[in-house]
């Protein structure tokens, strides 16, 4: 080593001390959040670079509104990995904020625990709630100027934009309505729009829906090709969000690093970042490189990528959801990363906290666990990660009215997606953030031919019955799944037809409740019923879906109604009780919906709570309706087949990935707008 030059580069700096450009050191926290938000580099390719507007420094430092104040993702990140600060601090997002303020930044225990004082710089104890949300401008201004374009050519010719002098005032006066809105555009910035084509397609609506986007360009780019004098860039730049102003701030010392390599790296100073960067424009320290037209960025070059947590390995509805909405984003052209919720966690936890292969990098995360699953899902995931970010419930519930004791889950969430009406009627009468009627991918059983007779054999199933196939869980409830309400509607079938037919009775995870087992032999006893009770895979239950010839749901309620859903996906007939989320896709043009009337739970059944209500299937409808199934086929296959149209129309691949895709595009709208979805 000492022949090699060992003496000469001990002395060197570490490479990866820093942020590039400047002396800023990479804390340990950020080193560790990193691995645990983005191990992969999907997001953040280089997280030493701070030009990127999205770099991961300008994430880090991001201020984030809370109830209790605002605090930097560095300061959760700090919180969350020591154990005891969360027994200090047990409220760090509300009243135990302040607190935590104080001891980061007066106390200086923030610069103790490694960080850099920019990452401390916006952390502020005062009320969130106090500040005023951005106005918004409803007119719609056009044209956008009395100038016309080809007038702004000659105007522009005639004045030095170095030295703009008495023009000066004149040209840094804001477009109305802009001011408003924030950020400002001004009549400088809308001329140079004007004479420049290649501008004018990257960002076609400078007033309005690329008003953030070009404001930006204007102050990265156009202070260089078109030499600005400072104070012509000052007025818009000073409305640009924080982490923008930032960045440009970062590049400023980087540039001029860059330029004098013989002088140290220079400190950041501990001032405020918005006048630092505005001292930069006014010293004409700012430059900006040049962008060629050909690499501005358009509206439709932006990736859109999302974090969807599930239980992606469960074999359950809410499993199965999960792996049909992956499918259908990825359809839909938006990058989804998959977080299994599912897997062994004991040995992918460090310091306590969950580590997963791909992390959860992007600022969407759409989450299929149930209202009651969400807290212990969420804290599952990186919190600093989670602050700032979008997270949106997608949830599934069976009753007509959501329990008072689950509504303090809305307030983990931003926006919850609702996969009926019937769920979304439900979550409206008591959310406190926006619900959004989007209906889930639900894949078919079966896109091969028609099972043949040697196959039904082979599954047990009598080729000469016609059989009705009916399937549960012991754990979802089997008092809403009604399953001698079934077995009842059976027998008085077989008293109205002489035709041989048959009810094939999956029952999942029987052995957890071997007395209900028992209950349902003996009342299915004498009746063509096969009771089938051993596990089965999912291509196990695909099978028998295809080869039995209606499906039979006479349930309490749905909350969508995933098997009926899979039996329409083949054309074949559903016997099913008209109420919940089945009435989505199921009427009497669809399928044989069967009548019911309302009552109420006398026990609760867990977590269906007394009190509430839910539907009472008329057994002999149910028993009327199997017997026009049987005995008018021409009649079950028409509604089949209309049944199989409605469904692809709602919750097939094309239409789910479209519809998924247009969800996600409008999140990141109102994330790249400033804003979040708006809450309730």
């Amino acid at each position: 080593m000492r022949e090699a030059g060992h003496a000469q580069l001990v002395g060197l700096p570490y490479g990866f001390r820093g942020f590039v450009g400047t002396d800023v050191a990479v804390p340990w926290v950020a080193r560790r959040l990193l691995q645990r938000m983005d191990p992969k580099g999907r997001r953040w390719t280089d997280p030493y670079d701070i030009h990127n507007q999205d770099s991961y420094f300008a994430w880090l430092v991001e201020p984030i509104a809370l109830s209790g104040g605002v605090l930097t993702r560095t300061a959760l990140a700090l919180w969350e990995l020591r154990d005891d600060l969360v027994r200090a601090f047990p409220e760090v997002c509300g009243k135990d904020l302040p607190r935590f303020a104080d001891w980061l930044k007066n106390h200086g225990e923030g610069v103790r625990a490694g960080l850099h004082p920019i990452f401390l710089e916006p952390v502020d104890p005062r009320d969130a709630s106090a500040r005023r949300r951005r106005s918004t401008f409803g007119a719609q201004l056009f044209p956008y100027d009395s100038i016309a374009t080809e007038r702004a050519g000659d105007l522009l010719a005639k004045i030095d934009l170095s030295r703009p002098g008495a023009m000066a005032d004149w040209l840094n006066e804001p477009i109305p309505g802009t001011a408003e809105r924030s950020p400002v555009i001004t009549r400088l910035a809308l001329l140079l729009w004007k004479v420049r084509p290649d501008v004018q397609r990257s960002f076609p609506d400078p007033l309005e829906t690329n008003q953030a986007r070009y404001a930006d360009w204007f102050c990265r780019h156009a202070s260089d090709e078109f030499q600005l004098h400072p104070d012509l860039v000052a007025p818009v730049l000073k409305t640009l969000p924080r982490k923008t102003r930032l960045a440009l701030k970062m590049r400023r010392e980087a540039d001029r690093t860059a330029a004098r390599p013989e002088a140290p790296v220079a400190s950041l100073p501990e001032t405020d970042a918005a006048d630092g960067a505005e001292r930069a424009f006014g010293e004409g320290q700012m430059e900006a490189p040049q962008i060629a037209p050909g690499r501005l960025e358009t509206e439709g070059h932006r990736e859109l990528a999302v974090n969807l947590a599930g239980y992606f390995g469960m074999d359950t509805g809410v499993g199965q959801v999960a792996r049909g909405s992956l499918l259908a984003l990825r359809h839909g052209g938006i990058a989804a990363l998959p977080v299994p919720l599912d897997q062994d966690l004991q040995s992918r936890t460090l310091d306590g906290r969950v580590h997963f292969d791909e992390g959860a990098p992007h600022p969407v995360t759409i989450l299929h666990a149930n209202a009651d699953e969400t807290p212990r899902a969420l804290s599952m995931l990186p919190i600093a990660g989670g602050a700032g970010a979008v997270k949106i419930g997608y949830w599934f519930w069976e009753l007509s009215h959501f329990p008072l004791s689950l509504t303090d889950r809305f307030g983990h969430l931003d926006e919850v997606w609702a996969p009926s009406r019937f769920c979304q009627a439900s979550y409206e009468a008591v959310a406190t953030v926006p619900v959004r009627y989007v209906p889930p991918y639900v894949q078919s059983p079966r896109t091969g031919p028609p099972v043949t007779p040697s196959e039904r054999a082979r599954l047990g199933i009598d080729p000469g019955r016609f059989t009705f196939f009916f399937a549960f869980d012991v754990l979802s409830v089997p008092e809403r799944k009604n399953p001698f309400a079934a077995i009842e509607a059976v027998r008085r079938l077989a008293k109205r037809t002489a035709k041989p037919f048959a009810l094939l009775l999956k029952v999942s995870r029987a052995r957890h409740d071997a007395g209900l087992l028992a209950r349902l032999r003996e009342a299915a006893r004498g009746l063509p019923i096969d009771i089938q009770t051993a596990p089965a895979t999912r291509e196990q239950m695909d099978a028998w879906v295809a080869a039995c010839d209606a499906n039979l749901s006479l349930h309490r309620s749905e909350g969508l109604g995933l098997l009926p859903i899979e039996t329409l996906l083949l054309g074949k007939p559903v016997v099913a009780t008209g109420y919940g989320g089945v009435t989505d896709f199921l009427d009497g043009t669809t399928g044989f919906p069967v009548g019911h009337q309302l009552v109420r739970l006398e026990r609760d059944h867990s977590p269906y709570p007394a009190g509430a209500v839910w539907a009472d299937p008329d057994l002999d409808d149910a028993a009327d309706q199997m017997l026009r199934v049987i005995e008018d086929p021409d009649e079950a296959a028409a509604r089949g087949a209309a049944g199989k149209a409605r469904v692809e129309a709602l919750y097939g691949i094309e239409a789910a990935g479209a519809r998924f895709s247009a969800e996600v595009e409008r999140v990141y709208g109102q994330l790249h707008g400033g804003g979040r979805p708006p809450r309730g």
